[in-house]
């Protein structure tokens, strides 16, 4: 059982909200690799990319949708994500808007909001937090927004030099009301959250050597589409 001290400063050491953008490839795997040094391994890349820090990380997510899906339409998502384990006293409200996708590689700005994760749902009815005050200003109205799917998501995750990350995510899905995994899926990513010319270039170029190891071009889904998919969205934008 969670102590509510422990809690509460767990909560006061994270920053109040984050805002930014990250730039993303993702590729869907038959199969999750161990670790990422056995991933670079087995894609012949473990010399080029050395490991600095690397860690594991679980979370529950819920994505939020209106009935005609205007989020997943939009290019945008709305997650309620709760932290398992040593991040337990963690939640987060987030907003992720897709800017562009140019050859495999998604730019999206990220709005965040921490949450207490024992008042995690109450978050979803205060519109004055940002990532639902971006949502109000996109679509210029308050979307009556409900859960579409729950993701349970396992990420082995790594530092690669000063500026790129890469992440194998074991995920589940499943709906609201019912935790019976309505789908398991694989995923290896890499990203960075630093738009200078030389990082992308950097992240395009370990992208083209993952994707001619893997032998797939990245995917142009992201997870809540993959989920929203599912749930009965037809990809109309």
């Amino acid at each position: 059982m969670t102590d509510d001290h422990e809690v509460a400063s767990g909560i006061d050491r994270l920053p109040a909200y984050t805002v930014g953008v990250e730039h993303e490839y993702k590729w869907l795997l038959d199969q999750t690799p161990g670790d990422v040094p056995e991933a670079l391994g087995s894609m012949g890349l473990s010399a080029g990319y050395p490991v600095r820090t690397a860690n594991d990380v679980t979370h529950s997510s819920v994505y939020f949708d209106d009935p005609g899906w205007s989020l997943a339409r939009a290019g945008l998502s709305l997650t309620l994500r709760v932290y398992h384990g040593t991040m337990r006293a963690f939640g987060a409200l987030v907003v992720k808007h897709t800017l562009e996708w140019r050859d495999g590689r998604r730019d999206a700005a990220e709005l965040a909001v921490r949450v207490d994760p024992r008042r995690a749902e109450e978050s979803l009815q205060d519109w004055e937090l940002l990532p639902l005050r971006h949502l109000a200003r996109y679509f210029r109205e308050r979307l009556p927004l409900s859960p579409y799917a729950t993701a349970v998501q396992v990420r082995k995750q790594a530092r690669l030099g000063t500026a790129l990350a890469l992440s194998l995510d074991r995920m589940s899905i499943s709906r609201p009301a019912d935790p019976k995994p309505l789908d398991e899926q694989s995923w290896l990513e890499i990203e960075c959250n630093e738009p200078g010319r030389g990082t992308l270039r950097e992240l395009g170029d370990l992208a083209g050597k993952i994707t001619a190891a893997v032998g797939e071009a990245p995917h142009e889904l992201t997870k809540p589409e993959m989920a929203a998919r599912l749930m009965g969205w037809d990809g109309t934008r």
